[in-house]
């Protein structure tokens, strides 16, 4: 799947807001290429920027890639900024843009996954005693309907084990 966003200057800083809510990516990964920088991660409680490295590619973990991994790589949840946040609280692994003052911002993020109905499960080899299976399998389809019904709790939340 590609999703190419385009996000307008923000004139003035004082008066942003959020432009996209937190979400994560339920893919493997994706690969996202962005004309300016903005992309930023939370680290516990602190936002920091993520380096710009001109014309490079920036892959993100999605939730897919967390579950076949058996939570060896995790996803990240994240939006995109227009607006500043008065009173949000985040879990850990959340990352979010934010636009130019000057300049238009262009996102393109190419979303790489599974068919709509193949589950997708933890890897064999990553599980034992030491590591039990973190997550129960799910499908694309299973996370449309979770997305559907409205559920507080983050669809990650509802697989696990």
């Amino acid at each position: 799947m590609l999703g190419v966003h385009c996000y307008p200057p923000c004139l003035n800083r004082s008066n942003l807001k959020s432009g996209l809510p937190p979400h994560v990516d339920h893919s493997i990964i994706t690969v996202l290429l962005q004309s300016a920088p903005g992309l930023q991660i939370i680290d516990v409680d602190s936002w920091k920027n993520v380096p710009e490295l001109k014309g490079s590619l920036q892959v993100l973990v999605g939730d897919h890639l967390e579950v076949i991994s058996n939570g060896l790589f995790i996803s990240f949840q994240f939006c995109v900024l227009l607006q500043q946040f008065n009173t949000c609280s985040y879990s850990t692994n959340q990352h979010r843009t934010i636009p130019s003052s000057c300049d238009v911002r262009l996102s393109i993020a190419n979303l790489h996954s599974f068919g709509m109905d193949e589950i997708v499960l933890p890897c064999a080899k990553l599980e034992d005693e030491n590591n039990p299976t973190i997550y129960k399998g799910s499908s694309l389809r299973d996370f449309l309907n979770f997305l559907s019904r409205g559920d507080t709790r983050t669809f990650m939340e509802t697989i696990k084990s």
